[in-house]
């Protein structure tokens, strides 16, 4: 498990910097250690909502009135990252409702931005304003959320940053803007991220609480067996109980015996990246046997120049589990393409004997890290509007329909994973990757 380091700060010459650009009528204090929470860092295997192992998050969250002018002020510098972006969250359905993404940005004057696309942009600041729908402002980026949330979070997401988690330059600044007074103002320490919303308890933990009220009537010592067999020591951590709960539908989509299918399921509720798209693959293992899973390369911008062009910034596979923890990833560079321009992986027990045959076959090899469920998700970040193969063309899964024609490959053909569960002696005796 990685260390979750403290973002650097600002000097006292930076925040007189901010406060000349910004106009501000006096320098309000700003301190990026005082008001983030500390780095997510997405390799940790305690980290909730599926993160990618190669990103690091950013979270800052404010309760406020609904209804009131209260947003936003960031002020940062263009980090040496493959991406970057912010997202503004409703923090009672953890689900994304505005973003800006790193090549939208406007810089300062005198700055430019490097993730254009244009090799002679150096970098340089920018400041963004994140404000209620209805408040006035001009300035070159602005962002919006519904004036009647309550409580309100931005994440910042690095991905593959480079001199650190903070890709060589400070954290950004956070500042409260009062819209109806026009005045920026000291940020407050951020709120966490709130245990259990109204709407949590009524979607994902009374149906649970109901379905044990219906056991316990049938079996109750069954029930309260399993309730002791919870570790005494350990409290009840709401947060991880409902986003199990937040996944555990997917697993009915495991058919045993059959080809493991992908879809895109909804990800309201684990903090979506607005930019991401995502393929997950359900998955229950039996006793100890391997998966095997391909699916054909997509086309992956190799440099900043080629970000405009090709069809996705980004792309990743990573292993997590039925309480979404993330356990190993895989990201676009790392995987090795056969020459028929497929990627095919393999993810079972870590020996030697099963790593070496993966080699053999010009497979990758992920190991086995998780329990008996496994959730597999695919990544595409900024699939172009033309790219026909990136999984923006597969429309979201529809519950209480049948699953066939839903699946990833239905859509957008080999470049959707789909799976197999195989005893390891099968595989071992394979000469080749088998087909199915």
């Amino acid at each position: 498990m990685l260390t979750i380091s403290r973002p650097a700060i600002f000097t006292p010459l930076a925040a007189l910097l901010v406060s000349a650009t910004l106009g501000f009528t006096a320098t309000p204090k700003a301190n990026a250690a005082e008001t983030w929470e500390p780095a997510y860092i997405g390799s940790d295997p305690e980290l909730l909502y599926l993160p990618d192992a190669y990103a690091t998050y950013w979270r800052y969250g404010i309760e406020r009135m609904a209804g009131e002018k209260t947003g936003f002020v960031l002020r940062g510098h263009f980090p040496d990252a493959r991406y970057f972006s912010y997202n503004v969250y409703d923090d009672e359905l953890k689900q994304s409702v505005g973003s800006i993404t790193d090549f939208e940005i406007i810089p300062d004057d005198g700055a430019s931005n490097p993730f254009t696309g244009d090799p002679e942009a150096k970098g340089g600041t920018y400041t963004i304003y994140i404000v209620p729908e209805g408040v006035n402002i001009s300035a070159k980026n602005v962002l919006t959320f519904p004036g009647d949330l309550a409580k309100v979070s931005i994440f910042l997401r690095h991905y593959l940053p480079e001199g650190g988690v903070e890709g060589g330059v400070p954290v950004p600044l956070v500042y409260l803007y009062d819209g109806a007074e026009n005045v920026v103002q000291t940020a407050p320490p951020s709120t966490g991220i709130p245990a259990l919303s109204k709407v949590e308890a009524k979607r994902y933990l009374m149906p649970m609480f109901e379905k044990l009220a219906v056991e316990f009537k049938k079996n109750p010592d069954a029930v309260i067996a399993q309730l002791h067999a919870r570790d005494k020591d350990q409290p009840l951590d709401i947060k991880a109980l409902v986003a199990k709960q937040v996944v555990s539908g997917t697993f009915k989509y495991a058919k045993p015996g059959q080809v493991l299918e992908s879809y895109r399921f909804q990800t309201d509720g684990t903090y979506p990246n607005k930019d991401n798209l995502y393929l997950v693959m359900p998955v229950v293992r039996n006793a100890d046997d391997a998966l095997l899973v391909k699916f054909r390369a997509a086309d992956v911008a190799e440099s900043p120049a080629e970000y405009p062009s090709a069809g996705l910034r980004y792309a990743s596979i990573g292993q997590g589990d039925d309480a979404t923890f993330n356990y190993v990833s895989l990201y676009d560079k790392q995987m090795k393409v056969s020459d028929d321009g497929f990627v095919y992986l393999i993810i079972s027990d870590d020996e030697a004997a099963m790593r070496a045959k993966a080699k053999s076959m010009s497979a990758n090899f992920m190991p086995w890290k998780v329990g008996q469920k496994m959730l597999l998700v695919y990544r595409h970040m900024l699939p172009r509007a033309d790219y026909a193969f990136g999984i923006d063309k597969v429309p979201g899964f529809v519950k209480d329909t049948p699953e066939a024609g839903q699946e990833g490959r239905a859509h957008i053909g080999d470049y959707a994973p789909i799976g197999k569960l195989m005893d390891k002696a099968s595989v071992m005796a394979s000469d080749g990757f088998p087909q199915f």
